[in-house]
Formats: structure tokens, sequence, C-alpha cells
């Protein structure tokens, strides 16, 4: 079809990031459209996108690398070059720009002056954006200075096809060196500061029982941050830390290994994490926060007040005394939930 709707989507992720991949693949079961990736690179992305397939949307994932710098000075040079960038397309070009709205406030990255300009500016000249949760919608229109009618909620799909998932409880425990009558506490992800791992290898600490373990593994770019909480695990012996990438096909050991999986974020309005933990069938401690209440609404009984270590003890404790079958439970009807969403529902909003 010569006429469909063509759809670019930056920044350039890559099947290494399976959110993306699944996303455009999920666009592509629609015959209207026709979605590819945009051009890489910092400077230029949109405009060099435009000379080569002529785009009716382009639709934005991560925002930040098209006006962040390392550096103040360098951004307020970057920041000119952005809006022009997208006054020129949007207005003398006819492009429709969308955007994915992951975090209403970036996680690790400055919110004043042009970080802040940049976000609101591009909000205003979106023909919509895309969030994942009801509960977000308020807030992100008054932060991002949009009428609430601007924001279109639309989950995310589900990760099962991606990550293979083959391997036994047994053969899963033994990968990482554990034993069959061991119960385990997983955190699967990226290891940053807001995701609250200091306090939950606090709380671990105080509240563990006989043949518990907790398992952090995940990539951990922040020396600073990892150096802190090998000096809280010290030498205990029920906690394994594997701060390195994680391979996608051996995402299956870590996740079938585990009892449950633990989330301790501080602030968060989607998560990834979530989803992946759902697709393997795990019963998921994490805050009421952002679209995690949404998602894991037939578990609730898991869900805490991230104010302060209390509610996350309180949580653990009572998941220790369950039995495995009972935390099972709490998995399958996650896993059963989450076959309400389909990553080509996303594609209803190009028109």
């Amino acid at each position: 079809m010569s006429n469909r709707i063509k759809v670019a989507c930056l920044p350039r992720a890559g099947i290494e990031n399976p959110y993306q991949y699944l996303m455009i693949k999920g666009l592509q079961e629609d015959d209207r459209l026709h979605v590819y990736n945009g051009e890489e690179g910092k400077l230029f992305a949109f405009l060099l996108t435009w000379l080569k397939s002529r785009p009716d949307y382009i639709h934005l994932d991560w925002l930040h690398q098209y006006y962040l710098r390392k550096s103040l000075w360098m951004t307020w040079v970057q920041f000119p070059i952005f809006i022009f960038e997208v006054l020129f397309l949007k207005y003398l070009l006819r492009v429709k720009f969308v955007w994915t709205l992951h975090n209403i406030y970036p996680h690790d990255q400055p919110y004043f002056g042009p970080y802040k300009w940049a976000r609101r500016f591009f909000a205003k000249k979106c023909k919509w954006i895309r969030v994942f949760s009801e509960s977000t919608v308020v807030e992100a229109s008054a932060v991002l200075g949009v009428h609430k009618s601007k924001l279109s909620v639309i989950p995310e799909g589900s990760y099962v096809e991606y990550y293979p998932n083959t391997s036994s409880k047994e053969d899963s425990l033994a990968y990482l060196n554990l034993k069959i009558t061991d119960r385990v506490l997983l955190f699967l992800g990226n290891i940053r500061k807001y995701k609250g791992l200091e306090h939950l290898i606090t709380v671990f600490k105080v509240v563990k029982r006989e043949n518990w373990k907790l398992v952090i593994a995940g990539m951990c770019r922040d020396q600073v941050y990892k150096n802190e909480l090998h000096r809280l695990i010290e030498t205990d012996q029920d906690i394994v830390f594997v701060p390195q990438l994680i391979p996608v096909d051996e995402v299956q050991y870590f996740m079938n290994s585990a009892e449950a999986v633990v989330l301790p974020f501080q602030k968060i309005e989607n998560s990834g994490s979530v989803i992946l933990a759902m697709g393997f069938g795990k019963a998921i401690v994490a805050p009421a926060m952002g679209a995690v209440v949404d998602r894991l609404k037939s578990q609730n009984q898991l869900l805490y007040n991230p104010e302060g270590e209390e509610e996350l003890r309180a949580i653990i404790r009572r998941l220790m005394e369950m039995d495995h079958e009972e935390v099972n439970d709490y998995g399958r009807i996650n896993a059963e939930e989450l076959k309400e969403y389909q990553w080509k529902d996303f594609s209803k909003m190009f028109n």
C-alpha cells in the first residue's frame, strides 16, 4: 500500500531495547502503517529522518538526548537547535510530532531552565502524548503545561515473546549456585539510585529467614552507587549481587529461580521490570505509584506506600510467611492480567 501512514521512531534504540523493538513490531501489525526507525545521531536527527523518508509522524520515546548535553553551556547550544528543528518540521514540512511519556520528571537528569523548557515546549508542539496510566494524566498535564485532552492512555504490551523461558526452577537455582531449598527474592533491571536498592538490602538483612536469599542483578554504570551497595552487603552470604548486563537468554535463570520480584523504586511512572516479571508469572512487591498500581491491581496486597522502609519491611516479612503455592497464585494472576494489553493497541493513535 503506497499510501500507508509513515511513522518514524526515535531515538534509534535497536533490537537490544525490547520495549522499542516490540513497540515497532506491534505497530507494524497494522496494515495502515509503515513503521521504522528514524536516523541516528543527536544533531539534526529529525531533519535527517525527514530528508531520507518523508514521514507523516515522528514518534519520540526518550526526548532528552535531543536537548541534553554533559554540561549546561553545551545544553544551551543544543537547545535552540532542538527548538528550530521541531518548529521547522512541524510548520514548514507539516510533520506531526508525537511522544510516549515514560516519566513525568526525568530520573537522573536536571529539570530546570532549558532542561525543563525543552520538555514543555515539545509537549505543546505534539499532536498527542501517550502515557501508560490514567494516574499519570493530571500531573503530566500540569507539569508539561498542556490540556489533559492531549494525553492518551495506552498501556504497553508483554515481553513474553522476547525473552526465552524454558529453564526449570531447579536448573535456574543451580545456575545461580543456589540450593533447591532456597527461596529467592529478586531485583532484576538497571541498577540506579532512584530504584532504592540500598533500602531493599537494609530491609532484607532485618527480616530474612532461613533459606531466603536476595538476588540483585543488572547493569550499574554508577560506580559510586555500586560501591555503596557493596558496602551495605558486606559479607552477607544470603545476598547475591551481580552488577552487570544480563544477556537476553540468561534472564530466564534469574526470573525462574525467584519466588517473588521486589522493585523498591523511590519514584516511577511506568516500569518495564514490572511487565517483565508479570510475563514470567511472578508475584511482585512494588510501591503503589504511577502505572504500577494499574498493572498490579489484582495483587495490590503486595503494594506499599514508598515513604520510609516500614511498609516495605512489613510486606516482605508477610511474603516470607506465605507458603510457595500462595506466592505462586499471585504470579499466575499477574500473568493472566498481562494478556489484557497488546503492543498493537498503540496503532489506533495514528490516523
